[in-house]
């Protein structure tokens, strides 16, 4: 019989080894380790998958980088110089309504709009995989919270929030009618 570690040291590995090349090309500004990091800690669900079943391996996908990723923090921590200590005055607090009107709008955006479209996109992938319902759900459960964290990274980090919120509420319009027509 199989050894259950066995499989799972390539796993570690491909997630450790992508990492580092992620790391190497943030610290060198080197996209092609960069991307080649992503493929490669990508590809180690292939292998976690194959170590632990599809529901655990996807879990372990994404969790275990989560863990491997704090030798390469401590080592960026312990090469940071220690700043001086000087005081500094206080400044005095700036309120501006517009901001903080601009700023909760976004806010709610983020935490309750972009939730919501993620949810029918997610809704509309699941019912049209030709798989048994309980399997729809697995789906769904692993595919929210991605889509939840790219249609939130997408919006902060655009310039053009209105024009992808704009895009992201037709395109959930449209994905509504067709699912309920």
């Amino acid at each position: 019989m199989l050894n259950p570690i066995i499989p799972t040291l390539p796993a570690i590995g491909l997630s450790f080894l992508g990492l580092c090349l992620v790391y190497r090309g943030w610290k060198r500004a080197d996209g092609t380790s960069s991307v080649l990091g992503w493929a490669i800690a990508a590809s180690s669900a292939l292998a976690w998958v194959h170590a632990a079943g599809l529901q655990y391996g996807l879990v372990y996908t994404l969790f275990v980088p989560a863990l491997l990723v704090w030798p390469l923090v401590s080592l960026e921590v312990s090469r940071i110089a220690p700043r001086p200590v000087a005081p500094h005055p206080r400044e005095a607090l700036r309120w501006s309504g517009v901001k903080l009107a601009e700023n909760v709008g976004k806010a709610l955006v983020v935490a309750l709009g972009l939730p919501l479209l993620a949810g029918v996109y997610t809704v509309f992938v699941s019912f049209q995989l030709p798989v048994e319902r309980a399997n729809q759900a697995a789906v769904a459960i692993v595919l929210l919270p991605l889509l939840t964290g790219l249609f939130v990274t997408v919006y902060l980090a655009s310039a053009r929030r209105r024009w992808w919120l704009l895009a992201g509420s037709v395109g959930t319009a449209a994905l509504a009618a067709v699912m309920y027509l």
